[in-house]
């Protein structure tokens, strides 16, 4: 049980990391940092493919913290009532906000996002510590 557990953690850590190790070596490519020689526009590239995917995980870490706390129920609940009265043609008296409200939280899965955070805090500082090289050659 313990050891499902910890292969469980490694695993979303390890294809956090792949995923964001990806955008960044995207965004090198995109920048053309591999037929680079000067050390300047290497840490410059650097810089941009570290903040990119560090922003990137931590924002959309928020964005899955937020949605988990239910912020987005109310705007859910109204979309599913437009297409209830879309698809009926008539209105039909469907369930409450607050039964709506109700049921969701029975059924929303509670999960960490902490690792989207560390991944996004560790590239964001691997960002920072290119930057301060750029700006130190500049």
């Amino acid at each position: 049980m313990k050891d499902r557990k910890v292969l469980k953690i490694i695993l979303k850590y390890g294809i956090s990391f792949i995923v964001a190790a990806g955008i960044c070596l995207a965004v090198l490519a995109a920048r053309g940092a591999f037929s680079m020689t000067e050390r300047v526009d290497i840490y410059r590239a650097l810089c941009d493919g570290f903040t990119v995917s560090g922003v990137l995980f931590l924002m959309f870490g928020l964005l899955m913290w937020v949605a988990a706390l239910g912020t987005f129920d109310g705007i859910s609940y109204a979309v599913v009532q437009l297409f209830r009265r879309m698809k009926l043609g008539r209105y039909r008296k469907g369930q409450s906000y607050s039964e709506y409200k109700e049921e969701k939280d029975k059924r929303r899965r509670k999960g960490w996002f902490g690792f989207m955070f560390v991944i996004g805090g560790i590239f964001t500082a691997l960002a920072i510590i290119f930057l301060i090289l750029f700006n130190t050659l500049r």
